[in-house]
C-alpha cells in the first residue's frame, strides 16, 4: 500500500496500482528524463504570471468590481483613441472572442462601455468605454501603474532594460515554434 500526499489522512493506506497495469521497463526508466514541474521553466511562467495578475487584480476586483478580463477589455479600449471592433480587442489583450463577449456584455450591463455598428461596414460592432467608464479607467490606471513600478522594483533599471530585452526574445522564439507547429500540424 502507497500513502499519497494529498490525502486528508495521512496514516490512510492507499491500494497499489493493479499488478496487470503496464509497468515501463527499468532499462525504458532509466532512459525517460524526469520531469520536476516546479523547475519546469513554462510552469514557473505561468505560475508567475498568475501572481503577478493576483497582485494586479486585487487593486481593482473588489473595489471596482471588474474581474481581469473586463479590466483587460477596459484598458484596451481606454488606450484606444477611437471605438473598435471586439476582433481588435482580442487581439490587443490577448483574450479569446468569449472572453470578450463575455466582458463587453457585462460591462455593457454596468454602463461602462456602449456598443454601435459600424457607419463604414454595418456587419461591425465598434464598442467604447461609456464616460461612467473613462472615470473608472481613470481611477485604475494610476493604482495599476504604481503596482506595476512596485513589481519592478526588484529590478535596476539595467535590470529591467535587460529583463525586457529576454522577454522579447522569449515571446519571439515561442511565437516561432507556435507557427512552426502549425505548419506542420498542416502538412
Amino acid at each position: 500500500m502507497r500513502r499519497h500526499w494529498h490525502d486528508s489522512n495521512i496514516n490512510a493506506p492507499v491500494p497499489d496500482l493493479p499488478t496487470s497495469a503496464p509497468r515501463p521497463s527499468a532499462r525504458t526508466a532509466a532512459r525517460t528524463p524526469r520531469l520536476e514541474l516546479a523547475e519546469f521553466f513554462p510552469h514557473r511562467l505561468s505560475v508567475t504570471q498568475l501572481q503577478v495578475s493576483k497582485a494586479l487584480a486585487d487593486l481593482y476586483a473588489q473595489r471596482f468590481r471588474l474581474n481581469r478580463n473586463e479590466w483587460r477589455v477596459m484598458a484596451v479600449l481606454g488606450a484606444a483613441a477611437q471605438p473598435m471592433p471586439a476582433n481588435d480587442i482580442c487581439a490587443q489583450s490577448s483574450l479569446d472572442k468569449v472572453q470578450v463577449s463575455r466582458g463587453i456584455q457585462s460591462m455593457l450591463t454596468r454602463g461602462l462601455v456602449s456598443r454601435r455598428h459600424d457607419d463604414l461596414d454595418r456587419r461591425r460592432i465598434l464598442v467604447r468605454l461609456t464616460s461612467q467608464g473613462e472615470r473608472v479607467y481613470r481611477r485604475i490606471v494610476p493604482l495599476v501603474l504604481e503596482r506595476e513600478a512596485d513589481l519592478m522594483s526588484v529590478f535596476s533599471d539595467e535590470e529591467r532594460a535587460i529583463f525586457d530585452h529576454y522577454l522579447a526574445r522569449l515571446k519571439a522564439r515561442a511565437i516561432q515554434l507556435a507557427g512552426d507547429a502549425t505548419a506542420e500540424s498542416s502538412d
